[in-house]
């Protein structure tokens, strides 16, 4: 299933990992992100993890990776919501699944943020895209753990051109919607 990043986006997208996205439940098995299906609001931070490809892992290396989630399907004006943004990731053991865990060495930049779109809309798409970390990603002052105010207009193109980020290397995208009251 494509994508369906919107059309104006900035950069290439070419999946070379397969980016996995589990929600944690307060009780019963997580859930898995599929590409396209629809999830409840208000989950949890997610654990994520790339399927086990062994010459893509090691063209791309243990790490350090980022994610970042975004809702690209705003109210016009507010364009991009930025929902999380994370480095310092590596790779775990491979688990039954045949998936390696990213496991987190570092604070996030953007907190996590549960998809929660204005009741009564259509459902919204919620991206999760991976990339390899750069150094200027690791050095970058644009948004940190302190930037204050909301996390709206978000420009991820820029601010991956900006931290040297590059395109994205895997990704997936889940539909999102409140129901209205």
């Amino acid at each position: 299933m494509a994508l369906q990043l919107p059309q104006d986006l900035q950069f290439d997208f070419d999946p070379k990992l397969l980016l996995e996205v589990k929600f944690p439940q307060p009780s019963g098995a997580p859930v898995y992100i599929k590409a396209g299906q629809n999830y409840p609001v208000n989950q949890k931070i997610p654990s994520f993890g790339v399927l086990f490809r062994p010459l893509e892992i090691l063209r791309f290396g243990p790490g350090p990776y980022v994610v970042i989630a975004v809702d690209y399907d705003a109210p016009v004006g507010v364009r991009e919501v930025r929902h999380f943004i994370g480095g310092g990731f590596w790779f775990g053991g491979i688990d039954a699944d045949g998936v390696l865990p990213l496991v987190n060495t570092t604070r996030a930049v953007s907190e996590w943020v549960a998809p929660q779109p204005p009741a009564g809309e259509p459902a919204h798409r919620y991206t999760f895209l991976l990339y390899k970390e750069s150094p200027g990603f690791r050095t970058q002052t644009i948004i940190t753990p302190d930037t204050p105010g909301l996390p709206i207009g978000f420009n991820l193109s820029t601010f991956a051109a900006a931290t040297g980020l590059g395109y994205p290397l895997g990704g997936t995208f889940a539909f999102v919607a409140t129901p209205a009251s």
